[in-house]
């Protein structure tokens, strides 16, 4: 018997799945989050999450379902153990909280227009499978945009196809005439910024640079 809804034989199947309690729970978390959630499978559970998504969103996802399933656990061993009643009210607060702690581990990202007369470009390099790319895109004041870039690097660490993205980006402005250029990129290494100042050194192109890490 489940000892939540008292209704059906035990079977984890049934408790995360079927039983009222938790077809509940995943009704309530499907309109929180504005998508439905199948109930097919244990395996279904992660199916809505979209193959095209920020990683932070997955996370968030992911985070609620895992949470979810935790929760609905929670609440059985404490009717069967305890021998008391839990309340779905309760289960959906400790589900939000958990959620709102993986959400404030977010840091928003607002992109900023340059001033002008710059022109900003936004770079990022990045390896899957071994095999690494990167790639920009240019903005002026108005938000308008200005062109961009993508590279094929091969086998290189993501290190380098940061460092490449940002060299790739200096000689499209150079070849644009574009001397007041904004750098862009979520590169946080200092190395990055003394390879920067010496390919500046060695090549003299763009004659101004603002370089900035993303919040």
């Amino acid at each position: 018997m489940c000892p939540l809804c008292y209704n059906q034989a035990k079977s984890s199947t049934h408790l995360f799945l079927e039983c009222a309690f938790s077809k509940t729970i995943w009704n309530w978390l499907g309109i929180k989050l504005q998508r439905s959630i199948p109930l097919a499978s244990p395996s279904s559970l992660l199916s809505f999450i979209p193959q095209r998504c920020s990683s932070q969103l997955r996370d968030v996802l992911v985070a609620a379902i895992v949470h979810s399933v935790h929760a609905i656990w929670l609440a059985r061993n404490v009717v069967r153990f305890n021998a008391s009643s839990i309340s779905l009210h309760a289960t959906m607060a400790k589900i939000t909280t958990m959620i709102a702690i993986r959400v404030r581990d977010i840091i928003p990202v607002v992109w900023q227009p340059p001033t002008s007369p710059w022109v900003k470009a936004n770079t990022d390099g990045s390896v899957r499978n071994l095999m690494a790319a990167c790639g920009g895109v240019f903005r002026d004041s108005r938000r308008t945009f200005l062109g961009g870039f993508t590279s094929n690097l091969g086998i290189v660490s993501v290190f380098q196809a940061e460092i490449m993205g940002l060299i790739l980006a200096m000689e499209y402005a150079s070849s644009n005439s574009w001397t007041r250029l904004w750098l862009e990129s979520d590169s946080s290494s200092v190395l990055a910024e003394i390879y920067i100042k010496e390919i500046m050194r060695l090549h003299g192109v763009p004659s101004s640079i603002v370089s900035k890490r993303d919040p």
